[in-house]
């Protein structure tokens, strides 16, 4: 692998002020997505594999944090944001590497931003801590498909999670507690927590 030196991406019209997430498109092209100061979803994408980059284009939205991001099995790319009234909003590629659809509402009430991961038999999932200060999820019902309710894994998580596939096709969940410890869920067995 050959080092290369910083380079910059360009500035978009408004200032990226969150955390980067980044997404691979079906045909191997990064798309790199962040919070603009308009409180937008903006997003840059390579023209091609390896390539240049596109510029900057707002996804419009409402967030109040960093993009959570991942790939569906059909390899349309998924983004998810805490939005207005605190709910979990998504969009998504129309078509792997195409258009984006318009923002839809998951519901709920989230207290942190959200990590979104995929499970082995392609279903998305995603995680927040809810009002209550427990650990929250949804979950596709099938891959591509609708969205079960929310559901309570418990906990007293601190700030927003990370999400793992391991290698017996299990997600595994990690939260800094309350009390500053680091804490651990995970599936039984795939799918099922």
């Amino acid at each position: 692998m050959i080092q290369t030196n910083w380079t910059s991406l360009g500035k978009s019209t408004v200032t990226i002020n969150s955390s980067p997430s980044v997404g691979q498109n079906a045909d191997g092209r990064l798309e790199v997505f962040g919070q603009g100061s308009d409180n937008a979803l903006w997003h840059i994408s390579q023209e091609t594999t390896g390539g240049a980059w596109t510029g900057w284009a707002s996804l419009n939205g409402v967030l109040t944090g960093p993009p959570a991001v991942v790939v569906n099995k059909d390899g349309r790319l998924e983004a998810f944001v805490t939005g207005t009234g605190n709910a979990l909003w998504h969009t998504s590629q129309a078509s792997p590497g195409g258009t984006w659809s318009p923002w839809s509402s998951l519901g709920g009430y989230i207290t942190t931003n959200p990590a979104a991961a995929t499970n082995l038999d392609g279903r998305l999932e995603v995680f927040a801590s809810g009002g209550d200060g427990a650990f929250w999820h949804i979950v596709q019902s099938a891959p591509g498909g609708n969205w079960t309710a929310w559901n309570s894994l418990g906990g007293s998580p601190a700030d927003e999670a990370a999400v793992l596939l391991d290698q017996e096709g299990c997600l595994n969940a990690f939260v800094r507690a309350l009390d500053t410890s680091l804490s651990q869920i995970a599936q039984v067995a795939a799918g099922t927590w």
